[in-house]
């Protein structure tokens, strides 16, 4: 049988020697709070972005927001018609009420300005003398047509209705039926009078001949041309006879607007039968 005292000090033997390997295992408690303090500056460090950081994730965030705006407003313009020609076209032309009801569309077109004429010239361009085709290409555009307008219209354009002339009752156009016409004819008159007063063959009147330049401030070349043939199309559908566009007598109540003293110098009085100067 074992000694009762062996057996005591050998198990008080083992329990010291299981403490000891408990010690050796735990770090010392300043160890410890070392390392806490260590671990607690490093998680620190990695939570905490830096003020470059801030920075650029703050200026990656406005660019993408940026990004969306433009992305955004494309998507918008594109849906909405903006970006289409017509619209820009009523964008930076003056108000007409022909871009209401007609859509105009473009093309490119290449100028051609040789000396001598190419192979296929145009029908509106002479050769070397007057030619009787080009003079009724010219001709079929060089009357001014008029159409009806609304008092509406007519305000939309910066004038007084009160002082625009109406279309006779007796026509059918209704009671407010204004007169207008497109300018465009009005500048082909015009350049087809500097035409004609380039060349010596034709016998136009000179001082006539003074006024188209003045009007030729806006008739500009542009690389994408207008589709004319919509435009002459549009009048002939709309345009009222050029008798009746013409033959409209002043009502007594109409507001008069005098002539300006150049008019009367450049066409004397006594020539002047449906103008008075009052």
């Amino acid at each position: 049988m074992p000694n009762k005292w062996l057996w005591t000090r050998s198990r008080r033997e083992d329990e010291e020697k299981d403490c000891s390997s408990v010690e050796t295992l735990l770090p010392s408690s300043t160890s410890s709070i070392d390392e806490e303090r260590v671990s607690k500056e490093w998680a620190s460090r990695t939570r905490t972005p830096s003020c470059t950081s801030r920075r650029w994730c703050a200026l990656n965030i406005i660019l993408f927001i940026f990004s969306l705006s433009i992305l955004a407003n494309s998507l918008h313009e594109k849906h909405v018609g903006i970006l289409d020609i017509h619209s820009l076209l009523k964008k930076t032309s003056y108000y007409s009420p022909v871009l209401d009801k007609l859509e105009i569309a473009t093309f490119d077109l290449q100028a051609d300005g040789a000396l001598f004429e190419s192979d296929h010239p145009s029908r509106w361009r002479n050769a070397r003398k007057p030619d009787p085709e080009v003079e009724a290409a010219w001709e079929e555009f060089d009357s001014i047509r008029t159409f009806p307008i609304t008092a509406d219209e007519v305000r939309k354009l910066g004038k007084d209705p009160e002082l625009a002339v109406k279309f006779p009752e007796e026509y059918g156009l209704g009671a407010e039926a204004y007169v207008a016409q497109l300018d465009i004819f009005h500048q082909i008159h015009c350049l087809n009078l500097l035409r004609h007063l380039a060349s010596a063959e034709y016998d136009r009147d000179p001082e006539h001949g003074k006024h188209p330049f003045s009007i030729f401030t806006g008739f500009t070349c542009r690389i994408a041309q207008t589709y004319f043939d919509a435009i002459v199309e549009w009048q002939e559908e709309h345009a009222l006879p050029l008798m009746m566009g013409r033959n409209i007598t002043r009502p007594v109540e109409a507001k008069q607007i005098p002539a300006p003293d150049a008019y009367y110098e450049m066409f004397p009085e006594e020539n002047v039968s449906i103008h008075d100067r009052r």
